[in-house]
């Protein structure tokens, strides 16, 4: 309510509003949707997606992740990471991995990650929620290629990073990321781990392709 409101994109019955807060310096954005002739937010959280716990999480640009192609089927090993947790260590994630590249050359997004292919060259240009195109639990990576990842899991987890696939071979996966709009446990530093403080038990992993 002491914001000041900047811009609200509307698409048919949706919109995404974007307002600045003073204290904390900070831009925020909020889906809507339009029912029985009114706006009314869509979720129970804004998106921070300029300045405060954003800028703060990204720091000075982006970070910088290498997956090898997963060969084990009863573990991830080096093939997969947890933005969350911001980790490829399963003790500090309690193996709760958010995508994982297979040796079948795709890469799969876990436990409701999932991809949309961006006009963008460069994630510099990423501003605000990604509205995205088609949504896909899996890709088919391309080199150069930039990515929205929708991190989403009811109850876990809400929030959006952006991908710039810089290397990419039937063994290993490299990409630059960062935070494009943090929302619910979206990780504090995108460079520092992130370690689950937690009695649960593992996570599982799940099973491996075909080639």
């Amino acid at each position: 309510a002491g914001g000041e409101v900047v811009r609200v994109k509307e698409s048919g019955d949706s919109a995404v509003a974007r307002w600045k807060t003073a204290a904390p310096a900070a831009v925020w954005e909020l889906r809507l949707r339009l029912d029985g002739g009114k706006w009314v937010a869509s979720s129970p959280w804004a998106w921070c997606v300029g300045g405060g716990d954003l800028a703060k999480a990204n720091g000075k640009g982006a970070a910088h992740v290498k997956l090898k192609a997963r060969q084990d089927p009863k573990a991830y090993g080096p093939s997969a990471f947890s933005f969350v947790h911001v980790t490829q260590d399963p003790k500090q994630c309690l193996n709760r991995m958010d995508v994982v590249y297979c040796h079948c050359g795709q890469f799969h997004g876990l436990g409701g990650g999932m991809f949309s292919l961006l006009k963008a060259k460069s994630l510099d240009e990423l501003d605000g929620i990604q509205p995205g195109g088609d949504w896909m639990d899996e890709i088919v990576p391309k080199k150069g290629a930039v990515y929205a990842l929708s991190c989403s899991k009811p109850g876990r987890r809400d929030f959006q990073v952006g991908l710039h696939v810089t290397a990419l071979s039937d063994d290993a996966l490299e990409f630059d990321w960062r935070l494009v709009a943090a929302g619910k446990n979206a990780p504090a530093s995108i460079r520092t781990p992130q370690p689950l403080v937690s009695n649960d038990g593992a996570d599982g992993a799940a099973g491996l392709c075909g080639k």
